[in-house]
């Protein structure tokens, strides 16, 4: 059979993935991501676009909308089949590329570790952005090399189609211009010149027009593409402690997106063909460049994920480097049990359900209120209590007295969580705590501010869960 490869990949997909698809928010921002599908319709699109956070994931939202239109289904559903269905896009194209590039066996072999690694699973079987986004980084790139590779300039033309949806979902696609550059090599080729003119005129005016339709103004649009300019690590702390900081950054990011095992051998084959292989050795540094840039980004709620995109070199490098079937099994033998664990807690509710359970099963006998972390805010937003977050911003621990003094005075019952008190560490990711700040260590400045009250601890029959209420102190 021709197409044997094929389908059974697309089997393994469907089989190992259908059971664990996840209808409900577990990661960060994939609470705002449901409550737009819930309340999106024609008429109010562009002001729930306006009012989701910078920045904006436009086409994402969009698609969202259309969904939603299409699938008689919850809202929860329609978001979570959005995933599944662009991870199977993905992996499709995937496949071709890498068929394209070398040959069917490699491209089977690549596609098997790209469907166990652990976090390719995550994004296609939740509410994350990230599915989507993957599918059209690796369309855009695929039918750039296709386009240049058969000089067909219609194939140039839809890779800026594809390379404006990547950008409108994240705008740290824009990182992949060095890659897009290279695959135009070289450049003194008037054909080759011209795609990349007319992949960049297509694509930006795209993005332009688009953007402008949403903001309505200019200085909105630049502010969008501005957003995440500061969220590099920073080096204010000395060159040192920076270096150490990126090397630790790459090493955890890339284990969770790889698994440690997984992790490990990449790195051994990235050295391995680096040092071997002459022509793919700029291919190489560009994407270490592209993907070690994008770790920089801290980023909580599934940690790692902005640089997913580590799973393609990861899947091509490891199929064309090892041969024989035995290495490509011990391999991903050695991969799948982080997948499995995922897969396994997969099942279960994340636990920040948890504390939004706790405080509702507490007995009211007068007005509730709750302090909590940024990341636990969501759970309890849908609950309607009066609610102050804590979050990096200035001024925020004289907001936090103000609120408990108001809240005391109007002799409302008020709650603390545990992620609130320690923040910014020990905070959930998912069905974990954050990789980075998971240690238990009491912020400073909020302990400050409980100093001035009495905080007595609520039982709850979650060991994960902690959680006081604030009280005045006895004069």
């Amino acid at each position: 059979m021709k197409k044997f490869y094929l389908i059974l990949l697309i089997l393994i997909y469907f089989l190992s993935r259908v059971a664990f698809l996840r209808a409900i928010p577990v990661y960060y921002d994939s609470f705002e991501y449901l409550r737009f599908a819930e309340n999106v319709n024609i008429s109010n699109i562009r002001q729930l676009l306006l009012s989701s956070h910078q920045p904006i994931h436009t086409f994402y939202l969009t698609s969202i909308f259309l969904m939603k239109n299409i699938l008689p289904f919850p809202a929860g559903w329609v978001v979570v089949l959005l995933s599944l269905l662009c991870g199977l896009g993905t992996l499709l194209v995937f496949y071709y590329f890498i068929k394209e590039a070398e040959n069917k066996e490699i491209a089977f072999k690549a596609s098997l570790f790209l469907l166990v690694l652990p976090y390719f699973f995550v994004v296609t079987t939740n509410i994350l952005y990230e599915s989507q986004l993957l599918f059209f980084q690796i369309l855009t790139l695929f039918l750039i090399f296709l386009g240049v590779k058969k000089r067909k300039t219609w194939l140039i033309i839809f890779s800026s189609i594809a390379f404006f949806a990547a950008v409108s979902i994240f705008i740290g696609s824009l990182i992949f211009i060095p890659l897009i550059i290279y695959l135009h090599l070289p450049l003194k080729k008037k054909k080759n010149l011209k795609s990349l003119l007319i992949f960049g005129l297509i694509s930006f005016s795209l993005l332009f027009f688009s953007d402008f339709i949403v903001f309505g103004n200019i200085n909105s649009l630049i502010n969008k593409y501005l957003s995440h300019s500061g969220d590099f690590t920073s080096a204010t702390e000395g060159w040192l402690l920076f270096s150490g900081r990126i090397i630790r950054s790459i090493l955890v990011q890339s284990s969770a997106n790889l698994s440690v095992t997984g992790a490990l051998i990449f790195f051994g084959v990235l050295v391995f063909n680096f040092w071997k292989n002459k022509k793919i050795r700029l291919l190489i540094f560009l994407l270490a460049v592209i993907i070690s840039s994008l770790m920089q980004y801290w980023h909580a709620g599934l940690y790692g994920r902005i640089s997913l995109f580590i799973v393609f070199p990861a899947a091509y490098l490891l199929a064309k480097t090892f041969k024989g079937w035995l290495y490509i099994f011990l391999i991903l033998l050695l991969i799948l049990p982080t997948t499995f664990h995922y897969a396994w807690v997969s099942k279960e509710l994340p636990p920040v359900y948890s504390y939004a359970q706790a405080v509702n099963n507490i007995q009211q006998d007068k007005s509730l209120a709750v302090v909590t972390s940024d990341y636990n805010r969501f759970v309890y937003q849908k609950e309607n209590y009066p609610l102050f977050v804590i979050r990096d911003r200035p001024g925020i621990y004289e907001d936090l007295k103000e609120f408990i003094d108001n809240n005391l005075n109007n002799n409302n019952q008020l709650i603390i969580d545990m992620p609130a008190i320690t923040y910014p560490y020990l905070q959930f990711d998912g069905d974990f705590y954050h990789v980075l700040p998971s240690r238990q260590t009491i912020n400073p400045n909020t302990k400050d501010v409980l100093d001035n009250f009495k905080l007595e601890p609520i039982t709850v029959n979650k060991k994960e869960v902690r959680i006081f209420s604030i009280n005045k102190l006895k004069t």
